[in-house]
This record gives C-alpha cells, structure tokens and sequence, in this order.
C-alpha cells in the first residue's frame, strides 16, 4: 500500500510497478478510480516506453462506480498476475454509488418498513443504509487479502513522519504517529488508515524533497510484516518493491 499527500509520488511509482511487471510478461490489471495515472502513461508513450509487449500485458480500465470497481477488483484475479488500484478510494465511491442504487429503486429500509424516496434531491444516506457500502468495502478488502493475486493499492492520506538523525544514518520515528500523538487530534480518516493497515503486509509512505528545481520521489517504510523496517528511507519506491517482493516471481 502506498500512501501520501498528493502530487507525492504514489501514481508515478504505482505505473512504473505496472510497467516493469509487463515488460516481464506479467499481466497486470490497473484500476484507475480517477483517471489521475493517464498522464504518467502518456508521458511514458511519448519516451518511448511503452512497447508492444508492454501494452499487452496491461489492461488500464476506470470504473465508473464502485460496483463495476469491486467487479474488477474481485473478478479478475485468475486473469492477471498484479492488481493495482489507483486511488483505493473506498469509503467516498462505496458511498456515491450506494445512493444512486436506493434512488434507482426508488426507497430505503428501516428495519422491514419500506419508505419511499420523495425527493431525489435531498436524499442522502443515513444510520442503516451505510451498511450496504460498508458491506461492499469489506467484500473487497476480504477479496483482495484472500485472493492469490498481488495487489497493490495508493491512498491520499495528508500526513507527515518526523525525521530522525541518529549518527550518519537518518531514520523516521513511525512510532511517534502510532503511540504519541494525542488520538483526539488525528485525523478521522488517518485512524481509519490505520485500522485497515492489517489487510496489507507492507505499507509505504510516498515523500518528495525538491533540489535545485528539481523534484525527488522517496518513499518512508510504515510497516513491513516479517521484519523491522519501520522508518526506514528508501531512495526509489517501485525498484525496491520489486527487488524486495515477489511481485516478479
């Protein structure tokens, strides 16, 4: 899972793990919830980078509702060897599309009483009917925890890590998010973040630095099940992943 503000690096890496998995004969399934990755491959179109072999292997689809994405995202497990999905956006999406299903039919449910909508403008979701898009979100978490396929997913998620010098070597104190700071202030959907940070067994944290006008991606390791990364630096996200995973095997 990659995480970050915006503008930060999450798509750039995400499309450049989707490019390397193809040139590998690797089929990879890129849900693009909001057409944000069409400039990156456009950009990588114009270098020259997308080859045959490439454009094969990858089948780049945008959803237009959540149904269709959790389709997709369950469905095309025993198609392809990755699924990356570009944002996550699951609770805003889960939400849209749930009120345009009970305005499709026109009334809701408290309990076994049946209400019709009158106003289709005013309607919005209230106490049980978000259960059907939280349903929805857990059939997909679940999916993609117990399916066989990689999947890789970003999220936006406006926070920053406090850098630590120790010696020569610079570390993140992750912990400092985690324990230290007062809940109360944190942000709601940042404690949500974390609620569901089990479902995935590596958790990345997309940076950027910018240098005499010119803008670097890093990336800041939340968690890595297994072993003791947590704060370490890495200089270049997608080669890292897929040097230090077996998304390529």
């Amino acid at each position: 899972m990659l995480i970050g503000h915006t503008a930060h690096g999450k798509t750039y890496n995400a499309v450049r793990i989707a490019l390397n998995l193809a040139n590998k004969k690797k089929r990879v399934l890129y849900i693009d919830n909001e057409s944000g990755s069409l400039d990156e491959w456009e950009e990588l179109k114009n270098q020259g980078k997308i080859t045959k072999e490439i454009d094969k292997n990858i089948i780049l689809v945008t959803p237009s509702n959540f149904l269709e994405f959790k389709d997709y995202a369950l469905n095309f497990q025993d198609k392809v060897h990755a699924i990356i999905i570009d944002p996550f956006s699951l609770n805003m999406e889960a939400r849209i599309t749930a009120r345009e299903q009970y305005l499709k039919v026109g009334k809701v449910w408290r309990g076994e009483k049946e209400i019709p909508i009158e106003d289709t403008n005013t309607f919005h979701l209230t106490g049980f009917d978000y259960q059907l898009p939280n349903e929805w979100q857990m059939e997909v978490l679940r999916g993609l925890a117990k399916g066989k396929v990689h999947f890789i997913v970003t999220e936006l998620i406006p926070t920053k890590v406090i850098e630590e010098i120790r010696g020569k070597e610079r570390s993140y104190n992750i912990d400092k998010i985690l324990t230290e700071t007062d809940e109360t202030r944190l942000p709601k959907r940042l404690k949500e973040l974390f609620d569901f940070f089990g479902y995935f067994d590596r958790v990345i944290l997309c940076e950027r630095e910018i240098r005499n006008g010119r803008r670097k991606y890093y990336g800041v390791i939340i968690k890595w099940r297994g072993k003791d990364l947590s704060g370490i630096r890495v200089d270049n996200v997608y080669e890292f992943l897929l040097k230090n995973t077996k998304l390529l095997r």
